[in-house]
């Protein structure tokens, strides 16, 4: 079977994750030809690069990416035209490969499935995307989360006592709504003053995200990119604010190394907190409830507990196994001969 894998993303972060997941389980499957089109200057790029021939590595520049989303009909010159599949990231270039492969499967990371125009299968990441997609598309929709394999083998103590250190961490973008975190951040230092408040992360808005903090909360601690595990050690609570979260990749990082989470109720972290089961969700852009989920966490120790616990769990709960994932994916191709 021929493979094409295409992405046009360079950014850091859960994407990275995802893209990764699914080289790693196309590049498993037994006589599977797999090639890559992506930007040669993503770290994405580099991973390609260290496992398969660079002949079967394609670069895609800013001029394929314009082509490919203004000319489909050109397709990507170069480029093979006899894949059996081609597994696309971005929807803007899924009419285009149609050309090069005789199959396309979508893999939609947020909830525009009508994005990805001409594909034969899309997979969604969350319940609620997938409901979506069912009504946006004559595709043949699959709801496939992404896998996460725990990493720490003990969750960390509870705090019983003392403040808590609460954290955020993110690319300093709208859709993650850092903003949200600073206001409600500024509520709970007004019951609580001795709380300590970390940011991890940078991004392109890094100049607002540090207006925003002088204005709403200029006691909160900015750390820029640091150490997963590090940064999740210090923490006694994390905070998801993201107004669109596919999946939620730090989420479970968090809840893997037994830090309590509290997270907005979007696509992935719905998924993943069980609509709240697990730890509380709060409303979308919703500050004031953030700051009361906090404050009852500051408040209630045998409350934090519990939910620590929860999360330490549900971050070892089979539906993110890689296996399930693994499965999930060639279930999929083999619809087209895989």
């Amino acid at each position: 079977m021929k493979l094409l894998f295409f992405t046009s993303d360079r950014q850091p972060g859960g994407m990275r994750h995802a893209l990764d997941a699914y080289f790693e389980t196309l590049c498993d499957i037994a006589a599977a030809e797999v090639h890559v089109l992506c930007p040669q200057e993503s770290a994405f790029h580099r991973t390609a690069t260290a496992r398969l021939d660079r002949r079967q590595v394609h670069a895609c520049g800013l001029l394929t990416r314009l082509t490919l989303r203004h000319l489909p009909s050109i397709g990507r010159p170069g480029l093979p035209r006899d894949f059996d599949v081609a597994v696309v990231h971005n929807g803007f270039a899924a009419r285009a490969l149609a050309a090069h492969a005789a199959a396309v499967v979508g893999v939609c990371h947020n909830d525009k499935a009508a994005h990805f125009a001409g594909v034969d299968d899309l997979i969604c990441l969350s319940r609620t995307a997938h409901q979506a997609a069912l009504t946006r598309t004559t595709a043949t929709v699959h709801w496939l989360s992404h896998f996460y394999t725990p990493r720490a083998t003990a969750a960390k103590p509870v705090k019983r006592d003392g403040p808590l250190t609460v954290g955020w961490a993110g690319r300093f973008v709208d859709k993650k709504n850092l903003v949200c975190f600073l206001r409600a951040a500024a509520m709970v230092r007004q019951h609580h003053p001795a709380t300590r408040f970390v940011v991890a992360g940078d991004g392109a808005q890094r100049d607002q995200a540090h207006r925003q903090a002088a204005e709403y909360a200029p006691f909160v601690d900015f750390r820029g990119w640091v150490d997963i595990a590090d940064f999740a050690a210090e923490l006694d609570l994390f905070c998801l604010t993201s107004r669109d979260e596919p999946f939620g990749y730090v989420l479970l990082e968090m809840m893997d190394r037994g830090v309590a989470c509290l997270a907005s109720a979007c696509h992935g972290p719905r998924d993943i907190l069980e609509d709240g089961a697990v730890a509380p969700l709060h409303a979308v852009d919703d500050a004031a409830e953030l700051a009361a989920q906090i404050r009852a966490m500051i408040e209630d120790r045998a409350r934090l507990a519990r939910v620590q616990d929860a999360c330490f769990q549900r971050a070892r709960a089979p539906v993110f196994a890689r296996a399930r994932f693994d499965a999930g994916l060639r279930q999929i191709l083999a619809r087209h001969g895989g």
